[in-house]
């Protein structure tokens, strides 16, 4: 424990975009911050692999351009310059075709739906409409008035079931690897509402962990350091860590806990009981990610590919390199798994699993040249991708009051506690530290 004499004392378990939201916050506030990560890298669920020389992205892939707080912290750290900024290029490929839908024009003119639906799918701004003060993209619990239906049960009253099944739950699963059924209304409306101010991401060519690992700039980091229990004193917390060199304590002022809710679960020593039972709650949506190599000269789709559940419900998505990533001599093509193609075939190995991806893949679109010359090169796998946001979900305390999760002077961050995205997680590290600071400023 530190004495009155020094500086207050953090530590951030968890070197993620959370983790590295609070400590930054943390430390511009004039705290000694130090951060432990588990992994030999940082990131959390960014995570990008270098292959022959470029850096492929088998995490986190993008960030949206609604994603104001993380882009102001990455310019701060001097990696605007590393970021494309490039207009999302999405395709529904059904029944052997493919349609583009990366707005709603392509939606009117195309014919990836029937004329009926597409004449109803205007309808959908109705609720959009009637929710929009509500609903806010990165504080999902906003819009905790509309969590009483799901996204299927919406979709089916406003504009059918054909636009559910052949659109909109092709997006779902193909970012979010979810499903209409279980996924809340009022989340699918923010995402609505988000798609409304604009389909704008930023990538990073050289590897999104690359440009977020700016982030760990002047922080004190301890990669490969596990955190085993965390204890609350009576003015501060007690960490029991491995590292290289074993087994140790440490003191703490207080703790950021910007884990997975399951980890946090196992951590968390002494948490109350309405806290272990929401952490134990929270679910998470699964995928396998597989990485190939193009040769020189292929031609590769110009749009990510995303699939109706009914006819394709092992893929979520093959997205080609965008920006100045598809300009290289040597291309890389990424094919992800649904939840339900992880589920089926996560026993695989990785040789089998992303086999068994490229003829998926090759089985959907037989057009697609690029299939017949892919080499495998890597692959990675989610079991804890994405919190799962389900019916219900937003109106949980947690959600409504952040502060309710905290126990002591141990507070948690999260995307699950706010919304499933990059900013999600920033903005929850972000008001993490802001609760930590403010108790120690009253203590």
């Amino acid at each position: 424990m530190t004495d009155s004499s020094s500086k207050p004392h953090i530590v951030v378990v968890g070197a993620g975009v959370a983790g590295l939201a609070a400590a930054r916050r943390c430390a511009s506030r004039g705290l000694s911050v130090t951060v432990l990560e588990r992994e030999p890298r940082i990131g959390g669920r960014v995570r990008s692999i270098e292959v022959g020389g470029q850096w492929v992205d088998v995490g986190a892939q993008y960030v949206p351009s609604f994603a104001g707080e993380l882009l102001a912290a990455i310019a701060a750290a001097g990696g605007a310059a590393d970021l494309d900024g490039l207009s999302q290029k999405t395709a529904v490929t059904r029944d052997g075709a493919t349609w583009d839908v990366g707005g709603a024009g392509d939606l009117l003119r195309g014919g990836l739906m029937s004329g009926w639906s597409r004449l109803r799918l205007p309808a959908l701004a109705i609720p959009v409409a009637v929710a929009w003060r509500k609903l806010d993209p990165i504080h999902l619990a906003r819009g905790a008035d509309f969590d009483d239906a799901s996204a299927l049960t919406l979709l089916r009253r406003w504009v059918g079931e054909e636009t559910a099944e052949a659109f909109v739950g092709p997006l779902l699963k193909g970012l979010l690897y979810w499903d209409l059924e279980t996924t809340s209304q009022a989340v699918l409306l923010a995402m609505l509402k988000s798609s409304r101010q604009g389909s704008h991401v930023f990538r990073a060519p050289d590897g999104l962990e690359n440009v977020v690992g700016l982030l760990a700039q002047g922080i004190d980091l301890r990669t490969g350091t596990t955190a085993l229990r965390l204890e609350r004193g009576e003015k501060g917390c007690r960490l029991r860590v491995r590292d290289g060199s074993g087994e140790s304590e440490l003191s703490a002022d207080g703790v950021v806990c910007a884990t997975t809710a399951s980890a946090a679960a196992a951590l968390i020593a002494d948490p109350t009981q309405r806290l272990a039972d929401f952490l134990h709650s929270v679910t998470y949506s699964k995928t396998a990610l597989s990485v190939f190599r193009v040769p020189p000269g292929t031609a590769i789709p110009p749009s990510s590919h995303l699939f109706p559940a009914r006819t394709t419900p092992l893929l979520a998505s093959v997205n080609p390199p965008q920006g100045r990533a598809a300009e290289r001599e040597t291309r890389f093509m990424r094919i992800s798994l649904s939840n339900q193609g992880f589920e089926e075939l996560g026993d695989l190995d990785d040789a089998a699993l992303a086999s068994r991806s490229l003829a998926e893949a090759r089985a959907v679109d037989p057009e697609s040249g690029w299939t017949a010359e892919a080499e495998h090169v890597s692959g990675v796998r989610w079991e804890e991708a994405l919190p799962r946001f389900d019916v219900g979900y937003l109106r949980r305390e947690p959600l409504q009051n952040p502060a309710s999760a905290d126990v002591g002077r141990i507070v948690l961050a999260g995307d699950y506690l706010m919304a499933p995205h990059l900013e999600g997680a920033y903005r929850s590290g972000r008001s993490a530290a802001d609760r930590l600071i403010a108790m120690l400023g009253e203590a």
